[in-house]
């Protein structure tokens, strides 16, 4: 197991929050359309190091409902 901060040690992040409960064809395309925008913004040498994640706040998670493990 990785640690969170050893993954993303100098590496660009491309992030997205959302609930994605459920996730949508709407959170792909704006995740699409992010990296398009993301990559055109960083080096050559970078762009390959570049990392997206889908973040979901705890709040969201347990708003009136129990957390699914999976």
């Amino acid at each position: 197991m990785v640690q969170p901060a050893e993954a993303l040690y100098r590496h660009p992040v491309l992030l997205l929050r959302g609930s994605f409960d459920p996730v949508l064809n709407l959170h792909l395309k704006m995740l699409e359309q992010s990296r398009a925008g993301f990559l055109n913004l960083l080096k050559e040498e970078d762009k390959n190091q570049a990392i997206e994640l889908c973040e979901i706040s705890i709040h969201n998670l347990l708003r009136g409902k129990e957390v699914d493990p999976r």
